[in-house]
């Protein structure tokens, strides 16, 4: 078992011809995290808790377009092989690159709640 951990969230480009995102990341079915995000914003998910998960953990960022239905910007999956390797990115892309993850997965420890960082780099994923 393993424990997602995410570190920030970035807009590298708005999907919306106008204005900001309303942005909102999903993790297996269940919304984790919603804002506005505009050209070039970056954000801390250090709010979001460890997400436990056992195999892997799909990780869906969306635009939402209330009353339209949400634009899906992308997916990527969590792996519980990645555990150790530092910190990951994922950069979304829905024509273009739109938007960027970073996270850190440890073992699960259903005691502990806080962040533990692996000291074994930084890696790209995308």
């Amino acid at each position: 078992m393993a424990s997602l951990h995410f570190k920030s969230l970035m807009c590298i480009d708005t999907e919306d011809i106008t204005g900001s995102d309303e942005t909102h990341l999903v993790v297996s079915g269940t919304t984790r995290w919603r804002g506005r995000m505009n050209d070039g914003d970056a954000v801390s998910l250090n709010v979001v808790k460890p997400i436990p998960f056992i195999n892997r953990a799909r990780i869906d960022l969306f635009d939402d377009d209330h009353p339209d239905p949400d634009d899906h910007v992308g997916t990527t999956y969590a792996l519980l092989s990645e555990i150790g390797k530092g910190e990951i990115e994922h950069t979304f892309k829905y024509n273009a690159p739109l938007g960027s993850a970073k996270y850190v997965l440890t073992p699960w420890n259903s005691r502990r709640s806080h962040y533990c960082q692996s000291n074994s780099g930084h890696r790209t994923r995308g």
